[in-house]
């Protein structure tokens, strides 16, 4: 039994004793209306409540469709990041002004920033010595999927730490 058939129900309820009381109940004040004026009424009111009602309806279920994709993105995106972790020294996330989305402690500790010193909002290209480095990434994060295949691939770059010295 949902919602939407709760209303209707109580709807009709309601049409059916305004109809019973208006009939057998005198000094109603109904005596000027007809029967029948006076259904079409309770029929108006009974729509307007049903356009009420999908209106309603229609927004909780795009918010609770919307929650439930956000979920299982995330969820997904956890998976992901989990198994690149098991794979990868160091899992970093871009935004698409190429910037470091979230601080990585593996990367900072790599880099030899130490524990106080955030990466997040750093651009990657700051950490690679070699220009052509930073060029094949720009090349690289401009095109997406890295060349349209949509698989993950392998990427090789030199970066370097905080005293300069070059880590592949």
């Amino acid at each position: 039994f949902n919602f939407r058939a709760g209303l209707i129900l109580h709807a009709v309820q309601d049409v059916a004793y305004s109809i019973a009381f208006a009939l057998f109940e005198p000094g109603t004040g109904f005596q000027d209306v007809t029967v029948g004026d006076f259904c079409l009424q309770r029929v108006y009111t009974l729509c307007e409540k049903a356009v009420a009602l999908y209106i309603v309806e229609s927004f909780a279920v795009s918010c609770i469709l919307r929650e439930v994709e956000a979920t299982q993105e995330k969820s997904l995106r956890l998976g992901f990041r989990s198994l690149l972790s098991i794979m990868c020294d160091a899992v970093v996330e871009l935004g698409s002004n190429q910037r470091i989305i979230q601080h990585e402690p593996r990367l900072s500790q790599m880099l030899l920033h130490g524990a106080g010193k955030s990466l997040e909002g750093a651009m990657l290209q700051e950490f690679l010595p070699d220009a052509s480095d930073q060029q094949r990434l720009d090349e690289r994060l401009s095109c997406p999927s890295g060349g349209g295949s949509g698989d993950a691939e392998m990427f090789h770059v030199f970066m370097k730490d905080a005293i300069g010295n070059r880590i592949h």
